[in-house]
């Protein structure tokens, strides 16, 4: 299997599921797992909450979030940073269950182009850069985020969790609320989490922002 997976090239679609062994890009995985295990969690604060019900055109029901790749969306400010976001997944007993996430460098510098983040129950929902870094927000669960932050060479300098209070307020067809907007200046990140809009609706129910000072 895994001579096989070696011959593919690179954008074969069955690279997804777990490539063959790379030492320095399974190390940096490792790396990456451990850190999310041993992450400290950071309580949000739930700044405003808006329940007046605010109608969306058409062009308003999609905020501009970047290009949906399948494992959330990549920032079109990661243009010439990053190649491209996927799903990684992995076969047991014939059945294909996901195993992570991945995002490749175009960076040539970069000592592991391939960056790799473990599965831990959590939804990916979006890459962002700004020129010497790049972000990742994933969400864990309904009330709970897991933030990345690597130099735009793939190094991982911080994981850091994230506990959304009143969260399970907001609720739509899924149960969970939306990502809405996400703002990172300097070490201030905001969040806005709505019921609404999208697919949806044309109608924002309720929007709840958050603010979170990373450490």
């Amino acid at each position: 299997m895994t001579k096989y997976y070696s011959s593919l090239g690179q954008h074969d679609s069955c690279v997804n599921i777990r490539p063959p062994p790379d030492s320095k890009r399974d190390a940096a995985r490792t790396l990456n797992f451990e850190a999310v295990n041993n992450a400290k969690t950071i309580q949000a604060t739930l700044e405003d909450v808006v329940t007046t019900p605010q109608k969306l055109t058409n062009e308003e029901r999609y905020p501009k979030r970047g290009i949906w790749t399948g494992a959330g969306y990549l920032g079109n400010e990661c243009k010439g940073i990053v190649e491209r976001l996927e799903p990684m997944y992995e076969e047991r007993n014939k059945l294909s269950t996901i195993a992570g996430y991945q995002f490749y460098l175009l960076n040539e510098a970069a000592t592991n182009r391939q960056v790799q983040l473990p599965y831990v129950g959590d939804s990916m929902n979006r890459l962002m850069c700004d020129g010497n870094n790049i972000y990742a927000l994933s969400r864990q669960n309904k009330s709970a985020l897991i933030f990345y932050h690597f130099s735009n060479l793939g190094e991982l300098k911080r994981v850091i969790k994230i506990a959304l209070p009143d969260a399970e307020k907001i609720r739509n067809d899924l149960g969970w609320g939306d990502i809405w907007n996400v703002k990172l200046l300097n070490d201030e990140l905001k969040v806005v989490l709505v019921d609404g809009g999208g697919n949806e609706s044309d109608v924002l129910n309720r929007q709840q922002i958050y603010k979170v000072t990373l450490e």
